[in-house]
């Protein structure tokens, strides 16, 4: 994260294409947010309804970049499926 930048919360409402999403931050504004290098090159996936981390700049708050996917719990579930003998 850079120093000029604010960095915010909020779940990704719709996939508009091109690796752009609107995200509807934890304050109830909308924002256009895409994907930083690093998700696109390890082909990390962020769906609708998934929580994110944005990196906001200070001069445009209405575009941003999704900087982390946060999984909420989605791991502990597959553990349980599938048992205690299995990792």
């Amino acid at each position: 994260m850079r120093a000029d930048e604010i960095e915010t919360l909020g779940t990704t409402t719709a996939d508009q294409g091109r690796g752009f999403y609107k995200v509807e931050l934890d304050n109830g504004s909308e924002v256009l947010a895409r994907l930083c290098r690093k998700m696109q090159l390890r082909h990390i996936r962020v769906l609708p309804e998934d929580r994110v981390t944005v990196a906001l700049s200070q001069y445009d708050l209405s575009r941003g970049r999704i900087m982390y996917r946060h999984i909420d719990g989605k791991g502990k579930q597959v553990q349980q499926k599938l048992g205690r003998g299995h990792r």
